[in-house]
């Protein structure tokens, strides 16, 4: 993964940022799945074919253009940044959850749980090959899961692995012998995965691009060079044709794919100058020379959607992502509840969101997206900008008078200086504070935010956050169990419970659980949610069929097809 916050084109693209070194030690997943038996076979609705688009008005000509970033690298087992989605092109896994729940299976046909949640049983597809027609086995999931964990490999996406039996330890070093880890090919078509605890998140993690196979007789034989053109092989619906570094990549249709095969039988990615990707996309686009923008600079916005043509071409989306504001609760004035209160009455959210997004994000008081067990919008504090004068009297500082000197830092990621400069002007005329505002390199910030864990700050935003997968503890366990965001907040009542939720079984004591610790969450306010962010592109009329997904801001390309234009 990529740190804290990468170099990003847009504020409004969080996923092509993800940020790094996060241990998944508390992890579930709120996708509709209970354990019931003795042993439960997943029977889950498969994803439906998209609506077809009738042959006769297909284009001759089935390639598809856009504009990229070069990827970091196209190793599964490596690759957690925004390369995941140039992977999800090429490989794929045992199977996608979408965002209504529905599974699509792919590398694995069903799954089956034992009662106690800690045996999983994965029965593969045996039609699934590789792009040199040599079949995808257990054995081949179980030596790349394997591999992922192995600390010669150094692997960030390691984490996604942890609720394994014996996989923390392996990570770690501690463990040395990897068939004492979790993971077992029973034959050539099931794989066996034992938990180290009830994990019911495991259903979803086990669908992500971290998970995907690779194959290790070409692993073995090319080394590090084993992704690049002429060398790779995926088991994916498109395989690479070439790809000349900062340049261009050009992936093909998979002729060896088991399943449907892509309509598209080209892609063309054109890669941008680092640093450039959104107005070099958005560029490409408004000259016809690409049929889809992943991006539109905010400056173009207005622009855009005043346009009689392109702003039918606009789409918007929102993400399970969220930008906020976090307090070291650890130390004066924000140990009490009250400043930390006063500071969240006195955002206008709706006018940060003018201001940074043109309207298009989704303003917030509650830290965690909708999709999340525990989001609930009446969580957020029943109280208005007239009560935040009141509460910060009450803390001692009325009208603001002997309230000490404080900073707001953030990355210098567009829009972080615009939204710190709103901040700052609330805070005065509403409470009488005045911030300083600290604008930091993005790498720089990132050291800096890592080292809060044992030292002081006064309150920090960052890139925002979102789902690896729509689940509680993507977010309340990793922020405040795992400490991942160093803000020192300690409560007892609230790590309990979410302790608890994080292995229950039962789907209605879980979302209870949740239910009560994000009451406490928006009622203790060490975290301040200020918006939800939306994924907005453009395609043109002729792109039909593209499927987008509001977990990581995914495009499916394999059911997209080119109509006659």
């Amino acid at each position: 993964m990529a740190g804290d916050c990468c170099d990003r084109s847009e504020l409004h693209k969080p996923h092509f940022c993800r940020p790094g070194g996060k241990r998944m030690s508390w992890r579930s997943t709120s996708v509709g799945f209970m354990v019931v038996g003795v042993v439960v076979a997943l029977v889950i609705p498969v994803f439906a074919t998209p609506r077809p688009v009738s042959q006769v008005n297909l284009a001759s000509d089935q390639t598809l253009r856009m504009v990229i970033r070069e990827p970091t690298s196209m190793d599964p087992n490596l690759a957690g940044d925004h390369s995941i989605w140039y992977v999800d092109q090429v490989f794929e896994g045992l199977y996608k959850i979408l965002d209504d729940g529905n599974v699509r299976w792919l590398g694995a046909k069903s799954m089956e749980i034992s009662k106690d949640g800690l045996t999983w049983t994965f029965r593969l597809n045996p039609a699934a090959r590789w792009s040199d027609g040599k079949p995808v086995t257990a054995s081949d999931y179980e030596w790349s899961w394997k591999r992922a964990m192995d600390p010669k490999l150094a692997s960030d996406v390691a984490s996604f692995y942890v609720a394994i039996k014996g996989a923390d330890d392996y990570i770690s070093g501690k463990l040395k012998d990897s068939s004492q880890i979790g993971i077992k090919a029973l034959d050539a078509y099931t794989l066996q995965v034992t938990m180290a605890e009830p994990a019911p998140y495991f259903r979803a993690v086990a669908g992500l691009t971290y998970l995907y196979p690779v194959p290790r007789h070409v692993v073995e034989k090319y080394g590090d060079k084993w992704t690049e053109a002429g060398n790779i092989v995926g088991n994916g619906v498109f395989t690479m044709q070439s790809w000349k570094h900062d340049q261009e990549m050009v992936l093909v249709r998979n002729e060896s794919y088991w399943g449907k095969r892509p309509t598209l039988q080209k892609v063309i990615f054109r890669i941008a100058p680092a640093g450039e990707l959104c107005g070099a996309d958005f560029r490409a686009y408004e000259a016809n020379e690409t049929d889809f923008a992943m991006c539109v600079p905010t400056a173009d916005i207005d622009r855009v959607m005043r346009h009689p043509q392109m702003s039918k071409e606009l789409t918007a989306e929102l993400l399970s992502a969220s930008q906020f504001l976090v307090f070291d609760t650890g130390r004066a004035p924000w140990n009490d509840a009250r400043v930390r209160q006063a500071f969240n009455l006195a955002i206008d959210r709706e006018k940060v969101v003018r201001a940074l997004s043109r309207g298009l994000f989704k303003p917030t008081k509650v830290l965690v997206p909708p999709g999340i067990q525990g989001y609930d919008p009446g969580h957020a504090l029943q109280m208005t900008a007239a009560d935040a004068g009141r509460l910060l009297g009450e803390a001692g500082y009325a009208g603001g008078r002997g309230f000490p000197d404080f900073k707001l830092t953030a990355p210098d990621i567009r829009g972080n200086r615009t939204l710190a400069e709103l901040l700052q002007q609330m805070w005065k005329e509403t409470l009488g504070v005045t911030a300083q505002i600290e604008i930091m390199e993005p790498k720089a910030f990132s050291a800096w935010r890592s080292a809060r864990k044992n030292q002081p700050f006064d309150m920090y935003t960052r890139g925002g956050w979102w789902s690896d997968y729509e689940d509680p503890t993507n977010w309340y366990n990793i922020f405040f169990v795992d400490g991942w965001l160093n803000s020192h907040w300690q409560h007892e009542q609230f790590l309990q419970l979410v302790k608890a939720a994080a292995p229950e079984l039962n789907k209605a004591k879980r979302i209870a659980l949740y239910d009560q610790a994000d009451r406490i969450l928006e009622r203790e306010s060490p975290t301040i949610g200020l918006w939800y962010f939306t994924d907005y592109w453009m395609r043109k009329p002729w792109l039909k069929d593209l499927q987008h997904t509001r977990i990581l801001g995914f495009f499916w390309l394999r059911d997209a097809v080119i109509l006659a234009h």
